[in-house]
């Protein structure tokens, strides 16, 4: 059977599969309507966006990548994303596994990896919102 990430088709499935879920997510009305997510869908960073999730996903799903990113927390809890929001961006990828017609347990696998993340990515109500982190300027940014 294998890891994940053999199931899933090494790098360039799971490369595939991120990039059918990072259009549906930045396409998303419900995911835009936090104006804080809105902006940085609209800033022309998708490619990087992508490179940074699949760097990401590969890694956790048993492959050799190395995530090169922000962590989850520093790079998502400044947007104040709510519990209604997670849970929209769930159902995009529970209708994404559908149209990539994963095997259950595939499915179960990847979502546990997701939700794994919620606590670094979500707002939840009292909690306080986080000022957005800065990033060193480079002679490329």
């Amino acid at each position: 059977m294998g890891t994940l990430y053999a199931r899933c088709g090494g790098i360039f499935g799971v490369a595939g599969f991120v990039d059918r879920c990072m259009d549906r997510w930045m396409a998303d009305a419900t995911l835009n309507a936090n104006g804080a997510v809105a902006t940085w869908h609209d800033r022309a960073q998708r490619c990087g966006f992508k490179f940074l999730v699949t760097q990401l996903m590969g890694l956790l799903a048993g492959g050799p990548q190395r995530y090169t990113g922000m962590s989850m927390a520093d790079a998502h809890k400044h947007l104040n994303i709510v519990p209604t929001e997670w849970g929209c961006f769930m159902e995009v990828f529970h209708e994404v596994c559908g149209e990539f017609g994963l095997p259950q347990a595939d499915i179960d696998d990847l979502a546990s990896i997701l939700n794994s993340m919620e606590p670094d990515c979500v707002v939840h109500p009292g909690e306080a919102v986080p000022p957005a982190p800065t990033r060193p300027v480079t002679a490329d940014a």
